[in-house]
């Protein structure tokens, strides 16, 4: 399947940059950028006519249908294959979408997430498990 081999060679990427990687700490404009590049890639649903030019060091690999409350996200690679990007689209013109706004923030504090038939995310955004915000600061 397509999306497991993105998925596999982003995590043989990802263990082999460790010796290697090319990241450095600090804010790089150039970089940034480039991102902003491949960001805007995901606005086609509500900037039809964007001007953004194409990111220089990055390609598209894979590009997620489009899923539950209007979600996608895309696989993009550098040019040297040193490095991924993972661009999630966010909120879009739609009513489903904004609704996904809505929901994120009634999550319950704690709880679980089953990921498959044998394993289980356990999380806790609060300590009060009725809190449904997470206090920043």
């Amino acid at each position: 399947m397509f999306p497991t081999r993105c998925l596999f060679l982003l995590v043989t990427m990802l263990c082999s940059a460790g010796a290697s990687s090319q990241l450095s700490p600090g804010f790089n404009a150039a970089e940034f950028k480039e991102l902003l590049s491949v960001s805007s890639r995901q606005f086609d649903s509500l900037l039809a006519n964007e001007k953004t030019p194409e990111p220089a060091q990055y390609k598209i690999e894979y590009r997620a249908p489009v899923t539950g409350l209007d979600n996608r996200w895309e696989l993009w690679l550098r040019n040297d294959a040193r490095q991924a990007v993972i661009s999630i689209r966010g909120t879009i013109n739609s009513q489903a979408s904004w609704l996904a706004n809505v929901y994120a923030a009634m999550q319950p504090a704690t709880g679980s997430i089953r990921l498959n038939d044998s394993s289980s995310f356990d999380y806790q955004l609060a300590s009060n498990p009725g809190r449904r915000f997470i206090r920043v600061g």
